[in-house]
């Protein structure tokens, strides 16, 4: 037997709503965020409102380490809006060696024969105009004197 199409007795029509109900409030009904102990006796011994130094803060941060690996740290800084510039010498170094070399006619002759066995080029402005035949092969790979960087001296 087929049902009318506006009959009242339309159980599939409640259950669809019933179903939308449910789901509705499993997305609410969320427990809570769970913190540990440890996390939560590291954040007691630290006042939030205070601005520590920069050495008073490495310090408390190494006290307060609970984990069993070496953990990384965020810096946050406001800087002015010009900007902040600067150096940074790493404590050890990037395990790498600088391989610098000066235009002569020997380097000249290596360059072109392809071989470049070197990571910066330093120039004099009176030899620019013999390395200028090379710009296509040392300007791509960064190694072209110029004078922004520093390469060209006086």
């Amino acid at each position: 037997m087929a049902k009318e199409a506006g009959s009242i007795d339309e159980p599939e029509g409640e259950e669809k709503v019933e179903k939308k109900a449910k789901k509705s409030a499993k997305k609410t009904a969320r427990e809570p965020k769970k913190i540990g102990a440890k996390h939560l006796a590291s954040k007691a011994k630290v006042d939030a409102t205070k601005a520590y130094p920069l050495v008073e803060a490495i310090s408390l941060l190494k006290k307060l380490s609970y984990a069993s690996f070496d953990e990384s740290v965020e810096l946050h800084m406001s800087t002015t809006e010009i900007g902040l510039r600067g150096e940074v010498t790493l404590p050890h170094g990037t395990g790498r060696t600088v391989r610098v070399a000066i235009v002569d006619d020997a380097v000249l002759a290596q360059i072109e024969k392809g071989e470049i066995e070197f990571d910066v080029l330093v120039s004099h402005p009176s030899n620019m105009a013999k390395l200028a035949k090379f710009a296509k092969v040392l300007g791509p790979k960064g190694l072209m004197p110029n004078p922004k960087s520093g390469t060209i001296g006086l």
